[in-house]
């Protein structure tokens, strides 16, 4: 289970990084045939969104401590995983580049997001697809 959230993660970035999102610079032509660069994700754009995912976490890690694992997590909790769409839909909004807005259509992030619910098990499936998108964009030549 932990190791497609890996390979996912990895796919995912390979195909980010050939498009040009992710190392190398590239650039590409526009509808006018104008050469412009293709907009690059950066490690404080995806890491921001990581810190949000951990501060949940830790919320969720907690709760799961005191209640002995129980894997259906309150609504309180359930509402600030459902907030972390909207944590990087606004992240999206402020970068002007568009850079964002296809890392979230690359990862489905936003559709994992509400898949979640209440499951803890599933948060914790979604916390590995991050830390592992992160891990592999500065692997793969992400840069600030």
């Amino acid at each position: 289970m932990e190791y497609d959230v890996v390979d996912k993660a990895e796919r995912t970035i390979v195909e980010l990084d050939e498009k040009g999102y992710v190392g190398k610079d590239k650039t590409v032509k526009d509808r006018f045939g104008k050469e412009r660069r293709v907009p690059k994700l950066t490690n404080s754009q995806i890491r921001k969104f990581l810190t949000a995912v951990n501060v949940v976490k830790n919320k969720v890690d907690m709760y799961l401590a005191k209640n002995n694992g129980i894997v259906g997590l309150p609504s309180e909790l359930a509402a600030e995983i459902k907030f972390l769409r909207v944590n990087i839909i606004y992240q999206a909004a402020k970068d002007n580049s568009g850079a964002v807005k296809n890392f979230i259509m690359a990862t489905n992030v936003d559709r994992i997001i509400d898949d979640i619910g209440n499951d803890a098990n599933k948060f914790n499936k979604f916390c590995k697809y991050v830390e592992a998108l992160v891990a592999f964009h500065k692997f793969y030549g992400g840069r600030d």
